[in-house]
């Protein structure tokens, strides 16, 4: 029996902190007790990076908030991208509701039968 991901909510106050529960996080790794690692409200992408260096077993998953206030993550997307690191978004419908109601996806939606909800999210997907 073991677990498909473990994620680390969020980084822990200090780099000194986060790196030692990842250790811990490693440990589980090793033992077959998880399959995966990764994170989860990591939107520094310095902090991101340091634990990807440091880390023994590399993160393969990033969860974060998908939405304008964090820039929708484009530099860290991308770090994602270039180090086999699977970005998931969450909260990608509801933090996004001006986007979902623009007249843009509102005609996509049409031409396509689709919802505006469909239209957007097979977006996000694609980038």
């Amino acid at each position: 029996t073991y677990l498909d991901s473990l994620v680390m909510h969020s980084p822990m106050r200090s780099l000194k902190d986060t790196l030692q529960v990842w250790k811990v996080f490693e440990e589980f790794y090793k033992a077959g007790l998880v399959k995966r690692l990764g994170l989860s409200n990591t939107y520094d992408l310095n902090t991101l990076r340091a634990v990807y260096e440091a880390a023994e077993i590399k993160p393969t998953v990033l969860q974060n908030r998908f939405y304008a206030q964090s820039g929708y993550d484009v530099p860290i997307r991308e770090f994602c991208r270039n180090n086999g690191i699977q970005y998931q978004s969450f909260w990608t419908l509801t933090a996004n509701p001006s986007i979902i109601s623009s007249d843009t996806v509102k005609l996509l939606a049409v031409k396509y039968n689709k919802t505006s909800q469909q239209i957007f999210y097979r977006f996000v997907q694609l980038l």
